[in-house]
């Protein structure tokens, strides 16, 4: 690790990101945005759980981080073998999604970290997201706004899930308490569960909603904004966290919300031209594919539903 700063005395603000080789440019732009805004009144320790990173990215993610955090790489590969018999993915996701289970178990130094997607800009200083009062709950989250635009979502986590969808929370950031998540076994609590049933539609978020229910402490939607237009509450203030989640992303599609703020803080890694490429490169058929995977999770929805018109229409009677 580089690119130490360490001030004595000042507390260690942990921070942990999933990502494979392919999503590292997503990193570097996410970990610029943060360190931009963080209050220097900190020390920040960024791990990246990893089950293969180049070293060359490794080095890029560490010029990022210089004069700035503490960065590691921590392999995960041995601790995915336990368990990858239960994994179940799809369309773009991949076993990273499913790292966020084994920080309480790997991490015993730390009480509580924030974890962060890779899909992301972060607007304000990190340090306030850490600070929010857990208490004896499992997380702090924020209600998952592309569940609550959606009736059909809604329908899901209702009935599958058992979660209304106004306390589904998105798990892509997440103040994790540590210390009550390891004190509760987290990670064989979801091993069993996921031995016994899949949830293949948000898949790990899924069983963390599920785990975690009645154990969360909702916060400000600002700190896990959606880029969807419909994301945007009227009067509400300006987000502290961009999530671009789904096919909200700017480097796939034009007009995304905040998508300049984004291409500014990725102006200033080493990953610009790669990133706009994708963009430029993003043709008639991947806009297809992404609509074809849209309809498809809605048809997903509908079978672990039981079939959505026919549950309306005997909700109606």
């Amino acid at each position: 690790m580089i690119g130490a700063v360490y001030r004595p005395g000042r507390e260690v603000i942990p921070v942990f990101f999933a990502v494979d080789d392919n999503y590292a440019a997503f990193l570097g732009i996410a970990l610029e945005s943060m360190l931009e805004n963080a209050s220097s009144e900190y020390n920040y320790e960024i791990n990246v759980l990893t089950e293969g990173i180049s070293p060359e990215k490794c080095v890029q993610l560490e010029r990022i981080c210089q004069g700035r955090a503490r960065i590691s790489f921590v392999d995960i590969s041995e601790k995915l073998r336990e368990f990858s018999s239960v994994f179940h993915m799809r369309d773009y996701y991949t076993s990273a999604t499913y790292f966020r289970f084994f920080i309480p178990s790997m991490f015993p130094q730390y009480e509580k970290c924030v974890y962060l997607d890779c899909d992301i800009i972060v607007r304000d200083d990190v340090s306030k997201l850490y600070f929010s009062d857990t208490g004896d709950n499992y997380v702090s989250a924020v209600v998952d706004d592309m569940v609550t635009s959606n009736p059909i979502f809604c329908l899901y986590t209702s009935i599958v899930l058992g979660i209304s969808g106004k306390e589904y929370f998105n798990a892509g950031i997440l103040v994790m308490n540590l210390a009550a998540l390891r004190e509760n076994d987290i990670e064989n609590v979801f091993f069993g569960m996921a031995k016994k049933r899949r949830f293949p539609v948000a898949q790990d978020q899924d069983y963390l909603n599920i785990i975690c229910k009645g154990k969360v402490d909702f916060i400000a939607h600002g700190w896990n904004h959606g880029a969807a237009p419909f994301c945007r509450k009227n009067g509400e203030p300006e987000p502290m966290i961009v999530h671009y989640k789904m096919n909200f992303k700017p480097w796939h599609y034009r007009g995304i919300a905040y998508e300049d703020e984004f291409w500014n803080y990725a102006s200033r890694t080493p990953y610009y031209k790669t990133v706009r490429s994708m963009l430029d490169g993003y043709s008639k058929e991947d806009e297809a594919r992404d609509e074809r995977q849209a309809e498809a999770l809605v048809e997903l929805i509908d079978s672990e539903v039981g079939g959505i018109n026919e549950y309306l229409l005997k909700a109606a009677n």
